[in-house]
């Protein structure tokens, strides 16, 4: 099944959708102050926020237009706005840089039952699992290069001054985890925003408007179709954002 398949077209189904997955991500299976269904699929609460943000847009202007046609209107500029927010948030949530489908389905949290409401392929009996780590060591640096664009550079510590993906050990992508102002976190698990890449030296935006703040960054190798196989965090690097 495509990415794109995966999220439904038709705008019932489609509603059916967003509001059950966007639903899901904040149970908590284990009861009350336990660990998110979000956290168990690898995602972040920023991934869980958009998500129903995009649940929130959506819901808006679907109502609109079903409002509409309940009284017999067929307003143009509201179903194109409704087909815009259905687009968005599919986009989004295929992008290849950061795909939340198949981080979810890679999850060995991720059980047949979840696997059906995302509409993610269910695997096979016979599927081989890796279960070593990528055994890699990751450097990485990153350059503040204003209205809080960052440049970030990865490479293997053995590979010199060359940004690089580990290919030949099974990593498929670079996953870096921040938090920006506040306390310095002591580890990976204490920051809460996210960046994926397949790319080993890209630029991606932490907001102008948090200019002369700290940001303080942990990065590993990842292989995006088995997220058990994640590499050890570095060490945690700090740079002024500007």
């Amino acid at each position: 099944m495509s990415d794109r398949i995966r999220v439904p077209v038709k705008d019932d189904e489609f509603n059916t959708y967003i509001n059950a997955t966007a639903n899901d991500l904040f149970l908590t299976p284990g009861g009350a102050g336990t660990t998110a269904k979000r956290e168990l699929f690898g995602l972040t609460i920023t991934d869980a926020n958009q998500w129903n943000t995009y649940r929130g847009t959506w819901n808006g202007k679907y109502a609109t237009v079903t409002d509409q046609e309940a009284h017999g209107i067929r307003n143009s500029g509201s179903i194109a706005e409704k087909n815009e927010a259905k687009e968005d948030f599919t986009d989004w949530v295929t992008d290849p840089d950061y795909n939340k489908l198949n981080r979810i389905g890679s999850s060995p949290n991720c059980s047949d039952t979840d696997r059906e409401l995302y509409r993610i392929k269910k695997r096979k009996d016979n599927r081989t699992i890796h279960k070593a780590p990528i055994n890699e060591d990751i450097f990485f640096n990153l350059k503040a290069l204003g209205g809080g664009d960052m440049r970030c550079a990865c490479r293997t510590t053995h590979d010199g001054s060359r940004s690089s993906i580990p290919t030949e050990a099974g990593a498929k992508a670079v996953e870096i985890k921040y938090k920006i102002g506040g306390t310095p976190p002591t580890s990976a698990n204490q920051c809460d925003r996210e960046k994926v890449s397949t790319k080993a030296l890209f630029t991606f935006n932490v907001n102008g408007d948090n200019a002369g703040e700290k940001m303080y960054a942990f990065a590993r190798w990842i292989d995006t179709s088995d997220d058990s196989r994640a590499g050890a965090w570095s060490d945690m690097v700090t740079v002024i954002i500007t």
